[in-house]
């Protein structure tokens, strides 16, 4: 995995041992940050770039270029394209340092060639603020 990849993991799960208290998204928000996260990762999917940068924070944007965009594109597609969004679960936790409510949704996507687990978080203002694929 490429050095970059491996910095947004990292920037991405140093964010997410900073958040302290969680509890679970109501139905309502579980719906409106899944479509939000399903949009995420259809235009990964798709290599739509500016898209996906739009849905972004300010730190995300300058966090990640169009040469990154494609390597995580390329890691999106090695298990093919979506077949469907399968289950979805999500948290709400707030930032120890900041005090800021990150919405985190946990999306089950099935894949042509297997299965993958994306953690996708939104910030107070629904901007991307961390994306994470497994």
């Amino acid at each position: 995995m490429n050095k970059k990849i491996l910095s947004i993991l990292l920037v991405l799960m140093v964010f997410l041992v900073s958040c302290g208290n969680q509890e679970k998204l109501s139905s309502e928000n579980l719906e409106k940050y899944s479509a939000l996260s399903q949009s995420a990762i259809e235009n990964v999917a798709n290599g739509d770039y500016d898209s996906f940068i739009g849905m972004c924070n300010d730190d995300m944007k300058n966090f990640i270029d169009e040469g990154q965009f494609k390597e995580i594109t390329n890691l999106v597609n090695e298990k093919g394209e979506i077949v469907e969004f399968k289950e979805k679960d999500g948290i709400i936790m707030k930032d120890k340092s900041s005090g800021e409510s990150i919405k985190t949704i946990i999306q089950k996507v099935a894949q042509k060639d297997g299965e993958s687990t994306y953690t996708i978080s939104f910030n107070e203002n629904d901007e991307l603020s961390g994306f994470y694929v497994k």
